[in-house]
């Protein structure tokens, strides 16, 4: 049984409405104080220039594959089909990927998911790349109106487009000023830029 004569807990006493804005007050000022405080530092000036090199290069990767890049003239050697499966009204094959040998005996695997005709062996066709990296990003083909992308991009390109979402996000609602969200984020672009020089 309970002891009757066990001490009671004392009722709670609740805060009035001007002390629950006074710990508001106080608790935003830590804040405050906290995120100033870290950006001051050198780290929180050398996370900030990482995130943004990095969000840079994501844009670069980005304008380069739907506009302007590097271009480099090559000629066509060779050329492998690989098809989809798929075959159109006409009776055509889909073509799915192209592995084009040039003349120095490189391949270009280019992703074609189209219903084209098989480029002839001596046509010319570009290889362009972006102005940072130098990376393959897509190439013409001579006689086509189109450009078609270089599989060996598509990772880069689904991770330039993602992380830039991601920086974008971040940042609009300032959780560079936070610590390990600020750390997270250029942690993840440092990964992701190194990776890209190995892609």
């Amino acid at each position: 049984m309970i002891n009757q004569n066990q001490k009671k807990r004392e009722p709670r006493i609740s805060l009035s409405p001007e002390q629950v804005a006074q710990l508001k007050k106080i608790k935003r000022n830590k804040e405050v104080k906290a995120i100033t405080n870290f950006k001051k530092t050198i780290g929180y000036k050398w996370l900030n220039i990482i995130c943004i090199l990095s969000f840079v290069i994501y844009i670069e990767f980005i304008l380069c594959y739907i506009g302007p890049c590097n271009y480099s003239v090559f000629e066509i050697n060779n050329v492998n089909i690989n098809y989809s499966g798929k075959i159109n009204s006409k009776q055509q094959p889909q073509i799915s990927t192209l592995n084009v040998t040039d003349r120095q005996n490189n391949i270009t695997t280019l992703v074609i998911d189209d219903f084209i005709e098989i480029p002839e062996v001596g046509s010319k066709f570009n290889i362009g790349k972006d102005f940072i990296f130098g990376k393959p990003i897509k190439a013409n083909i001579q006689g086509y109106d189109t450009s078609f992308r270089i599989q060996r991009f598509s990772p880069i390109l689904f991770l330039s487009c993602f992380l830039s979402v991601l920086c974008i996000i971040l940042y609009s609602y300032n959780l560079n000023h936070q610590s390990y969200s600020l750390i997270a984020l250029s942690l993840i672009n440092s990964i992701a830029v190194l990776a890209f020089c190995f892609i």
